[in-house]
């Protein structure tokens, strides 16, 4: 028999978890035994492939089946992933409850940040690419391939979105729009009172707010000198409410290291299990199951970004977007469409004012 810490380290879960999972997958009748592979056993060998980067040469004298039979459960139970990635990766209601993972002080940050639905970010993920296509997919500041990962997840490191698949040297804010505007995604656009947290990356308009450009922001920045006007202090209780997206991209990265060096099969099943990456993370957090790296990265840890200020343009804040907002149209559509982007723009501007100065007032109260 297997002890608690052997099937832990096999499966990168506990077995409360492996044995729910099963009794889904048995019961939704997403997999079925086979003359000598049981439902469990299926989903250990696939489990144990992603969770430790395991060749087939390993999972074959694991389990004792042929490399024929490995590969064949494998793909038979990244078919059924699919199915279960679309009971547990499911949009955002857009009316959280204020339960929060950390402080009570993250707590108060929700509050004031009243309209925020959850955090968006990309997710650099490894791919093994055939040579002649390494050029869309080597990123130039690691040397590496990767995929890039659009994800949104609300305040409880739950993922409500995810969009996989994208070659390592799609912008996220390219991947966003195509999101936006492809409803084969279905990516939920906020309503007009809601929005989702993300970086500069992205634009800063209805239904995303970004922090101030040119104003410090990584959190690690604040650690011996506080926030000394208004704009810090909203770029700093951004970042904090904003990290839980790091949180969870941290605990999906150390259950799985498949994400950091994945195996060589077809890169559309590569897609498939960062997708059930993601799908088990959520199954795992929504079920209230004990986990040592949600227990980990709940706390309320400090991501360093790269650099203290988030962004570094000599033009000044939204610069991009002042710039398309003031080329000149001729076409009467292009001339509305471009009004919508400006009252737009300047919708989320004003908001992140008020937000900005209510988070002063109420720290100048406490004084």
């Amino acid at each position: 028999m297997e002890t608690m810490n052997n099937v832990f380290e096999l499966l990168r879960m506990s077995r409360d978890a492996y044995v729910r999972l099963t009794a889904q997958f048995r019961a939704r009748r997403w997999l079925k035994d086979s003359k000598h592979i049981s439902v469990e056993e299926k989903l250990a060998i696939y489990l144990f492939i992603i969770g430790g980067n395991q060749r087939y040469s390993a999972v074959k004298d694991r389990f004792q089946h042929s490399t024929e039979t490995i590969n064949k459960v494998f793909y038979e139970v990244s078919d059924a992933m699919l199915e279960f990635v679309k009971e547990v990766i499911v949009p955002t209601s857009f009316s959280p409850s204020l339960d929060i993972s950390g402080t009570n002080r993250m707590f108060d940050l929700q509050k004031v940040f009243k309209g925020a639905v959850g955090a968006l970010d990309g997710i650099l993920i490894h791919a093994v690419i055939p040579a002649d296509k390494q050029h869309l997919f080597k990123r130039s500041d690691n040397g590496k391939c990767c995929q890039n990962v659009l994800a949104i997840c609300d305040f409880n490191m739950v993922f409500t979105f995810i969009l996989a698949g994208w070659e390592g040297i799609a912008d996220d804010s390219q991947v966003l729009s195509t999101a936006i505007s492809d409803s084969d995604f279905e990516l939920l656009f906020p309503p007009p009172d809601k929005y989702y947290l993300c970086d500069t990356a992205f634009r800063h308009t209805r239904g995303f707010m970004t922090p101030y450009r040119n104003v410090r922001y990584s959190l690690g920045g604040y650690l011996d000198s506080r926030a000394t006007n208004k704009k810090e202090e909203f770029n700093h209780a951004h970042g904090k409410l904003r990290n839980v997206i790091e949180c969870a991209f941290g605990v999906l990265k150390a259950r799985f290291p498949v994400l950091m060096k994945m195996i060589s099969v077809p890169f559309i099943k590569q897609r498939d299990i960062v997708i059930s990456c993601f799908a088990i993370h959520n199954f795992i957090r929504t079920e209230n199951i004990s986990d040592k790296w949600f227990a980990e990265y709940e706390q309320e840890i400090i991501f360093d970004d790269k650099n203290e200020y988030e962004d570094d343009d000599k033009d000044g804040e939204d610069c991009e977007s002042e710039q398309e907002d003031d080329e000149e149209y001729d076409d009467p559509e292009d001339q509305q469409f471009m009004a919508k982007l400006r009252e737009d723009r300047q919708f989320m501007v004003n908001l992140r004012e008020e937000i900005a100065g209510r988070l002063m007032q109420d720290r100048e109260s406490m004084l």
